[in-house]
């Protein structure tokens, strides 16, 4: 039987906060980023991420 856990996007942060430290780094390191996990380059590419990207831009 295998378990499935979930976890944390960032461990020790809310998934809220660590979306809003993922959308503040520069495009240069969502390669870098993306090359970690399949977890982490669909982070990058998700819609959530996008949103708080597009709400950092206009503030």
């Amino acid at each position: 039987m295998q378990e499935t856990k979930e976890q944390s996007i960032i461990p020790g942060l809310p998934d809220d906060l660590a979306l809003r430290c993922i959308a503040k780094l520069s495009h240069g390191y969502h390669g870098t980023l993306e090359c970690v996990s399949k977890d982490r380059r669909d982070l990058v590419h998700s819609e959530a991420s996008s949103c708080y990207k597009a709400r950092n831009r206009c503030k």
